[in-house]
């Protein structure tokens, strides 16, 4: 039997037919979720290897068994549970306002110039314009607030065929860039 270390969390152990059948069984008795089988590995990797850097202090242990000449490969890579952290998520809703002409639509900038909105897209198409409009759940009363300058939609579809048809004027940051010039 030959041990060689990969890297902190993997190993390959080289065993020949006759020694996977004196340890295990057979190959078909290699199951790390056997306790028996967890044990004989446990034990054959500390007295392979007394000052071996593997420890098996982790979740789970990988076992890949692979054929090799008269023998075979025994991979084993420790699986540690990962502890995932998970930001809050922020809502957003998205508004689109679709305006006759361009001087309803500076009006409408000039109002919207005071909301803190996420991302704005701004498009036109025959002499109208469509404002793309990303805010906080919060923060909607400003853009709730334009019904007078154009037609108010709230839904993603609205948005993406706008995106498609019309022609992009102004992609991110529309109503910051817009707003430079009251």
């Amino acid at each position: 039997m030959k041990i060689n270390t990969i890297n902190e969390n993997k190993i390959e152990l080289y065993l020949t037919d006759e020694e996977v059948d004196d340890i295990f069984g057979g190959y078909e008795l290699i199951d790390y979720n056997t306790p028996e089988c967890r044990i004989k590995i446990h034990s054959l990797i500390i007295s392979a290897a007394p000052k071996s850097l593997f420890p098996l202090d982790c979740e789970r242990i990988l076992i890949e068994v692979r054929p090799k000449g008269y023998g075979c490969t025994i991979t084993l890579t420790k699986e540690y549970h990962s502890v995932k952290k998970y930001r809050k998520a922020i809502r957003t809703k998205i508004s689109i306002c679709i305006f006759e002409n361009s001087e309803d639509m500076l009006s409408a900038v000039n109002i919207l110039k005071s909301i803190n909105a996420n991302y704005s897209e701004l498009y036109s198409r025959e002499n109208r314009y469509a404002l793309i409009i990303k805010t906080n759940y919060g923060i909607q009363n400003g853009v709730h607030n334009l019904g007078e300058y154009c037609i108010m939609r709230n839904d993603e579809l609205t948005a993406e065929k706008i995106r498609e048809y019309w022609y992009p004027i102004c992609k991110e940051c529309a109503i910051e860039k817009l707003s430079k010039f009251f």
